[in-house]
């Protein structure tokens, strides 16, 4: 499965195992190895000098890249908080375009 660091998805054992939340990680139980954690979504945590379009080009590139390096047949999911609410309440950017 692959997540984000940051992201919530709840407090059960495997909802708190692809929870990128730091407390969660400490605090739950989780299984150990079913998750690969995609960087921190928050514009406001870029490095100095990148835009917010290039960050976020960045972070919507990694999903792919993560998959191809992890391998196709091994990546079951995508778990992803729309809305991150409980890492900051962060909503989509007006610089970016949604493709569905």
């Amino acid at each position: 499965m692959i997540s984000r660091l940051k992201d919530c998805h709840g407090s059960t054992c495997l909802a708190a195992s692809v929870s990128g939340k730091e407390r969660d990680k400490r605090l739950l139980d989780k299984a150990e190895g079913l998750v690969h954690f995609l960087s921190d979504l928050n514009p406001y945590r870029r490095p100095a000098g990148t835009s917010v379009a290039e960050f976020l080009d960045a972070r919507v590139a990694e999903p792919d890249r993560a998959i191809r390096e992890i391998g196709p047949d091994r990546v079951a999911a995508f778990v992803a908080e729309p809305v991150l609410a409980s890492g900051g309440v962060l909503r989509r950017p007006k610089t970016t375009t949604v493709v569905v």
